[in-house]
This record gives structure tokens, sequence and C-alpha cells, in this order.
């Protein structure tokens, strides 16, 4: 800012600013690119921080969703889950089955959620680049983006836990009851 008004001391920024618009000659403001551009920056940080924690309480609901769905499986497997555990399958054998079907699941999501976005970004990125001159390849490949999918994984096997060891603890004694 500075260099275009030829200020040899940054500091002098502020002190012309600050004449230019006290000056009373002219109807003139003083505007610092720089300045304007944080200002910017930081209403854009705000609304991204926004859609992070609307994505996070998304991600929540999916799980929660994730957990509801085998829980409510469990009521149909009753008897299957039973006759494993009746043959000699431990709780470890039952619990690592629903874990790995709620690690398949969350895993499943991920790369059809990456899927969906890479290829809308491939249909939009002409459009993209025109209009507001935004480049959005290689977004999914970031390492934040790697981690946070992760991070993802990780929460859909630590809630899928939650109905493994409900599964575990009534297996046996839950289905092989005679049903009145």
């Amino acid at each position: 800012n500075a260099v275009l008004i030829g200020l040899h001391q940054r500091t002098d920024v502020f002190r012309m600013q600050r004449q230019i618009n006290a000056f009373g000659g002219e109807p003139l403001m003083a505007i610092l690119p720089g300045l304007a551009m944080d200002e910017l920056w930081h209403l854009v940080g705000s609304v991204e921080r926004t859609l992070h924690g609307l994505a996070w309480l998304v991600m929540a609901a999916g799980l929660a969703g994730l957990v509801a769905v085998i829980v409510a499986s469990l009521g149909e497997r009753r008897r299957e889950l039973a006759i494993l555990r009746s043959v000699g399958a431990g709780r470890r054998h039952i619990v690592g089955l629903l874990v790995t079907e709620g690690a398949m699941a969350t895993a499943a999501g991920i790369v059809l959620g990456v899927a969906v976005v890479e290829a809308a970004g491939h249909l939009l990125a002409p459009w993209l680049r025109a209009r507001l001159g935004l480049d959005l390849s290689g977004a999914a490949q970031s390492m934040e983006a790697l981690r946070i999918l992760g991070a993802v994984l990780a929460t859909g096997i630590a809630a899928s836990l939650i109905p493994a060891w409900r599964a575990s603890r009534m297996a046996l004694a839950d289905g092989l009851l005679p049903r009145l």
C-alpha cells in the first residue's frame, strides 16, 4: 500500500489515510486494499467456520442414523446372533461382526460422498472458473480432507460399538427363548 503512493515507511500509511479522510477540499476517501482484504478474509473465515460446524452436525446426524439402523436390525437378527453364540462365537466375535458392519457402512458412505463431490466438481468446474474464477481441483485430496475423512471413519467405528456392545450382552439369552 505504501509503495503505491510513494511512502517510505509502512507506518506512514495510516497517517496518510487519516490526512486524506480529513481533507476538506474534496470528498476523498482513502482505502487500504490490504486492510480491506484482511476484513474480507475475516468475514469469509467466519462463514467457513459456520459451514464446518454444520458439516459436523450433519455427520453426527448420519452417525446417529447408523446407530439407529444397526440397533433396529438387531431386532431382526436376534436369533442369528443367538445361534452364533450357541455354536461358540464369543462376545468379541459378535462385537467384531457388528463393528465391521458399521465400518463398512461408514466407508461406503465416505466413498460415495467423495465420488459425488468429485463428479460435481468436474461437472461444475468450467462454470465455476468462468463465473467466479474458482478452481477446486484437488480439494478432496488435501491432507486436511484426508484427516477429516479418517476422523469420520473412526467416529463411525466408535458409534457402531454401541449396538455391538448391546448385541453381545443380549445375544445368547435373547434369541434362544421361545416367543409366545
